[in-house]
């Protein structure tokens, strides 16, 4: 009987390769498929019925977890896959699960599904609900930003846009207040660290919960408070595929 496993990533380009990956290194496993978004996984889940998904964490809106929590009687396994975010790595590694960090090493990819298919139970249940509370618990966790004359602790919906601002940065609160952090752009954007938000423009990071409106003429985005950010030519096509998922699975 075939070894059956599911790719869940949102990008596309991206499932297809480790679909292709796993189907040049085991001829006795069957790729059922990939979904790039979390409605279409669990459809391919109770359709196909895999004994592996390959789940990446980090998905517009609904990520990996939120999955996993919809399907409370799982019989697959789970290899997690993340770009770098210690914030999520910590968490798998303290309840003993596997993963693959982006970009996708081969020698670990075949690894990790020979860990799986060698094991001969399935994914520790306790640890997978264990984990889920986890990043449930903390779903509206808070960031600090320090200014000049405070510590501000933050939680991520209340940012509506961060602006680049030399060696500081602007953000902007969806309350209508703007705070000056001793933070580079980039510094905020790897502390912000998370799906919700999208680095449309060197000078920028958006909220993309707050998006109300693309203008193609000018090539700017539009927030909910009526102001208009920068997107960079080379991301039209990235920003326009992303809001689609996000508008898929919202």
């Amino acid at each position: 009987m075939m070894y059956k496993i599911l790719v869940v990533d949102d990008e596309s380009k991206i499932a297809q390769m480790i679909a292709s990956l796993i189907e040049e290194n085991f001829s006795n496993v069957e790729v059922v498929g990939t979904a790039h978004n979390v409605i279409d996984a669990i459809k391919m889940i109770h359709h196909k019925k895999p004994n592996l998904v390959l789940l990446d964490i980090e998905m517009p809106h609904a990520n990996g977890f939120d999955l996993l929590e919809s399907i409370p009687d799982r019989t697959f396994q789970v290899i997690f896959i993340t770009a770098y975010n210690q914030y999520a790595i910590n968490a798998i590694k303290e309840n003993a699960l596997d993963y693959l960090l982006k970009p996708i090493d081969i020698d670990d990819l075949v690894k990790s599904i020979e860990r799986a298919m060698n094991f001969k139970v399935h994914t520790n249940s306790r640890s997978i609900e264990n984990l889920v509370a986890h990043f449930n618990t903390n779903k509206e966790r808070k960031i600090k930003i320090n200014t000049k004359n405070t510590i501000e602790y933050l939680t991520l919906s209340s940012i509506l846009k961060v602006e680049a601002d030399g060696n500081y940065s602007k953000l902007f609160l969806k309350d209508g207040s703007i705070l000056l952090a001793t933070l580079k752009i980039g510094e905020i954007e790897l502390l912000i660290n998370s799906p919700c938000f999208y680095r449309s423009h060197k000078s920028f990071i958006i909220n993309l919960s707050e998006v109300s409106k693309y203008d193609a003429l000018d090539n700017l985005i539009e927030m909910s408070d009526h102001t208009k950010v920068g997107l960079s030519r080379s991301k039209r096509t990235e920003f326009l595929e992303k809001m689609d998922q996000w508008l898929t699975i919202d």
